[in-house]
């Protein structure tokens, strides 16, 4: 027999928390998704859009924040018994933190707004090889980050359904997370392998950017450990 979250969260003021916590998780996957867009941009040096792309993370970002507090502001009215409440107010604060993450991220690419080839001290075969690494590494990683925040969300939308599926779902979180983890210290790696091709800011550039796509899986793992205790408090 299936757990579900309604049987302890029934009442009207509990499903609009728990809708609106949905939402915010979908709010927080649009985000991501534009960070996604723009490592694309900055891969193909398309840095017009790239900077729309930016604003349009900013402005999700935004409109999640603001859900973010309308939920904790209807938790601190008192409809949920406290260690629910404790619960909830904990994942709606480290799901946020993946938005956070991820506008800090895109807001590193109009630091400098360089070429992958004009960060190279000569323009060679071997720094166009590098260059192409590089993109293909970036691009890898911030799909792998993808997939966990998306399974997050898959994790976070089954509380209203199933909680042993929602449990099941937090793990796969984690195990997407550590794939993350790998491609992240491989691409790091490899651009500190560069280190005398590339100019040494834009080294640091790219080393802050990789981390803070990194960072954005391991927010969404984090809030992923609270679906598990959730749905662990609830039968799972």
């Amino acid at each position: 027999m299936a757990w579900r979250l309604l049987p302890f969260f029934g009442r009207k003021e509990e499903k609009e928390v728990v809708n609106n916590l949905e939402k915010h998780v979908d709010l927080i996957v649009e985000t991501v998704d534009g960070l996604k867009n723009v490592v694309n941009a900055f891969c193909e040096e398309d840095f017009d859009r790239m900077d729309e792309l930016i604003e349009e993370v900013s402005s999700k970002e935004k409109i999640a924040d603001d859900l973010r507090r309308e939920i904790e502001s209807r938790l601190h009215e008192g409809a949920f018994l406290p260690a629910s409440r404790e619960n909830l107010h904990r994942l709606v604060e480290r799901v946020d933190e993946i938005a956070d993450t991820a506008e800090a991220a895109v807001k590193m690419f109009q630091i400098r707004e360089k070429s992958f080839h004009s960060m190279c001290l000569v323009f060679s075969e071997k720094c166009v090889e590098i260059s192409q690494e590089l993109k293909d590494k970036l691009l890898l990683l911030v799909e792998s980050v993808v997939k966990v925040v998306d399974t997050l969300k898959v994790s976070i939308h089954l509380l209203n359904v199933d909680m042993k599926e929602a449990s099941l779902k937090a793990r796969e979180v984690d195990l997407r997370e550590e794939e993350s983890d790998e491609i992240e210290h491989q691409t790091l790696k490899y651009l500190f392998h560069a280190e005398g091709e590339l100019d040494v800011l834009s080294i640091i550039q790219l080393r802050e950017i990789i981390s803070l796509i990194g960072d954005v899986a391991d927010k969404a793992e984090d809030a992923s450990d609270i679906v598990s205790t959730i749905a662990v408090r609830h039968g799972a």
